[in-house]
């Protein structure tokens, strides 16, 4: 089974079901910004709502968007392959998902995808470790504890998949439903973060 994501086809895999990973979720923080500007923060879920939601920084690039000094490691990111990959980490169960504090929350559809790869840890996104990845749901269960594992999405992560926005207290949640509503993504939850 394929479906298309901005001209990217998809794989499902077979050896999960969607019931198995239900309580999954990925979770992600805004980086780049200037996070105690409400300006800033504003801006980059609207960059991100423009074009669909989370791009890979490869795809950033093909976008003429300009990530150096804007990602967490995007040299290293290309030293390892994980530069066609949309970081993110994996929480079991969405209220620990929102425990974490994290600006972006997606449902568990992406780890379906047969390009979908978790780690118990930080790889920079390596794919010469996929012998490393995880193989079985318990695996997936085992290492969302683990604050520092690693989930990476190929090329992108669509607000399609966009659960919740926790946003921090000096940013207005008024403002970002707004924006997600105007590009289509009114489906989404904003919370304000702590509450």
């Amino acid at each position: 089974m394929h479906s298309k994501d901005r001209g990217v086809a998809r794989w499902r895999r077979f050896d999960w079901l969607e019931e198995e990973i239900k309580e999954a979720r990925l979770v992600s923080q805004i980086t780049g910004i200037a996070y105690q500007d409400e300006g800033s923060y504003l801006a980059a879920i609207e960059r991100m709502a423009k074009t669909g939601g989370m791009a890979s920084t490869e795809d950033r690039f093909r976008m003429g968007i300009t990530t150096l000094g804007r990602t967490m490691s995007p040299g290293r990111d290309m030293d390892t392959g994980g530069a066609s990959y949309v970081f993110t980490r994996l929480k079991w169960k969405p209220e620990r998902a929102k425990r974490t504090g994290a600006d972006l929350i997606f449902k568990n559809d992406a780890l379906l995808d047969m390009n979908t790869i978790s780690y118990d840890g930080d790889k920079y996104g390596s794919v010469a470790k996929l012998g490393q990845r995880a193989k079985t749901r318990d695996e997936l269960v085992s290492y969302s504890g683990r604050g520092s594992n690693e989930t990476i999405v190929r090329h992108t992560l669509g607000f399609e998949s966009l659960e919740t926005v926790q946003v921090p207290r000096h940013v207005d949640p008024k403002k970002v439903e707004k924006i997600l509503k105007d590009n289509g993504f009114g489906h989404v939850e904003v919370v304000q973060r702590g509450r």
